[in-house]
C-alpha cells in the first residue's frame, strides 16, 4: 500500500500523503524549496503561465518563494513531498543552475530514485530512518546533474519520441534518422546525457509502467508483461526483480494501491 508518513531529518521532511479528488490548493508560496513526486494521479500546477498537469512518474523541484496553486483529478493523487531546510537548499540551488527555477524530471532520469524513496516510506523501520537521507541526496545529485546539461534540441526529441512509444519496439536507427543525427552520435549523446544506455532507459521505462499496472490494476501479470512490451511473463519476471529486487507477484502483495 502507499506509504502515509512524514519523517523529519536534520536538512528536510519528507512527507508521503494521498490528495483527496477534486481537491483545491488556492494560489500560495513554499516556505522552503521543494520536490514534488507523483506516484498515481495528475496534479495540475497553476501558475502565471497557466497550468501543467505532472503526472505518475514525473517529478518538479522548485525554489521557496515561488507563487502557484494546485488541483487534483477524479483520482486525486498519491504525492512525495521533500521540504528541503534554507541552508540545503542554499547548496543545491547552484548545482541547479537556471533550472532551480523549476525543473521538471522523469524517475527514470533520476534512476528511479523515487520508487526507492517511497519503498523506504512504506518500510517504515529503523532502518529506512538511516537509508532516507542518502536515497534523498542522491536523488537532488542526480537530477542537478540532468537538469544543468544544456541537452541539444534533437537529444530532446529523441527522448520525447521514446517516452512516447516506449511499449512497441523502436529501432534506434529510425530516431536517430527522424532527429538527423546518426545512431552512432544518438547512443554516445544519451549515454552521455542521462548515464545509461537508450535500451536501460526503454527497460526502466517499461518496468515503472509496468509497477504502476501491479500496484493499481487487477490485471493478469501475463497480461501486464504484454502490455508493455515483454516478450513473455519469465523475460519480465526476470527484468522486474533486477530493478526492485523481487518478483511482480512479490511486488504486487506489498505494494498494492487499495482504492
Amino acid at each position: 500500500m502507499f506509504p502515509q508518513r512524514r519523517e523529519a531529518f536534520d536538512c528536510f521532511t519528507v512527507s508521503a500523503q494521498f490528495e483527496a479528488p477534486g481537491s483545491v490548493l488556492s494560489s500560495h508560496q513554499h516556505e522552503r524549496a521543494y520536490v514534488l513526486m507523483v506516484f498515481d494521479g495528475v496534479v495540475f500546477d497553476d501558475t502565471a503561465q497557466g497550468a501543467q498537469a505532472i503526472g505518475p512518474g514525473e517529478l518538479l523541484v522548485r525554489p521557496a518563494g515561488f507563487t502557484h496553486g494546485n488541483h487534483f483529478g477524479d483520482g486525486g493523487a498519491r504525492l512525495i513531498w521533500i521540504d528541503m531546510a534554507p541552508a540545503f537548499s542554499d547548496c543545491v540551488a547552484p548545482l541547479y543552475g537556471h533550472r532551480w527555477a523549476s525543473a521538471r524530471l522523469t524517475f527514470p532520469m533520476v534512476r528511479n530514485l523515487p520508487e526507492q524513496i517511497r519503498n523506504e516510506m512504506a518500510a517504515h523501520d529503523a532502518a529506512s530512518k538511516r537509508i532516507l537521507p542518502g536515497l534523498v541526496e542522491q536523488l537532488l545529485g542526480v537530477g542537478a546533474r540532468v537538469a544543468s546539461r544544456s541537452g541539444a534540441d534533437w537529444l530532446r526529441q529523441a527522448v520525447e519520441m521514446i517516452d512516447h512509444s516506449f511499449t512497441e519496439e523502436i529501432r534506434i536507427a529510425d530516431v536517430a534518422r527522424r532527429v538527423g543525427v546518426s545512431p552512432s552520435r544518438l547512443c554516445h549523446g544519451f549515454r552521455e546525457h542521462f548515464g545509461c544506455s537508450i535500451g536501460d532507459h526503454i527497460r526502466s521505462l517499461r518496468v515503472e509502467a509496468a509497477a504502476r499496472a501491479l500496484r493499481e490494476s487487477d490485471e493478469s501479470i501475463a497480461a501486464i508483461a504484454a502490455s508493455f512490451g515483454f516478450a513473455d511473463q519469465a523475460h519480465f519476471s526476470r527484468t522486474f526483480r533486477g530493478q526492485h529486487g523481487m518478483t511482480p507477484t512479490e511486488y504486487r502483495r506489498t505494494h498494492r494501491i487499495e482504492r
